[in-house]
């Protein structure tokens, strides 16, 4: 540290600080003021317009570089049909299985098991429910 300090009081340091008290104070005209302002305004304005170009593009890169990786892993998987040289009968019986099934529940509809009906004229216990009393208490 005290090698700087050396340095620091040195006779040309002495000499330079000397000079630079010796300059005069110029003030800043207020026309140079206005450019630079001015200057100052047009870079920000290029600079706000180059932010946003980019605050929008980036992600639009992305966005972009991810569908044509999804693009390129479809286009590269082989579809399930594309096998070749196989005899799938009992994958097209199963299939056509399928298909019947729902055709029939389509047209039948769901309905109801025997076990899921029940006879609506005996009560709980296998009493009737003729009497109208009965059925008020309910």
């Amino acid at each position: 540290m005290n090698n700087i300090d050396e340095c620091l009081e040195s006779e040309g340091q002495e000499a330079m600080r000397q000079l630079v008290k010796a300059m005069p104070e110029d003030s800043l005209s207020m026309a140079w003021r206005s450019s630079l302002n001015e200057k100052i305004l047009v870079s920000a304005t290029k600079q706000k317009r180059r932010r946003w170009f980019l605050n929008a593009m980036i992600p639009s890169a992305g966005v972009t570089v991810a569908c044509g990786l999804a693009l390129l892993v479809m286009a590269r998987t082989p579809s399930p049909t594309a096998v070749s040289g196989r005899n799938f009968e009992m994958e097209k019986s199963m299939v056509s299985a399928h298909r019947m099934a729902d055709v029939s529940t389509d047209l039948s509809g769901a309905g109801l098991g025997p076990s899921e009906t029940s006879d609506v004229t005996k009560g709980p216990s296998g009493t009737d429910w003729n009497d109208e009393a009965d059925v008020e208490t309910l």
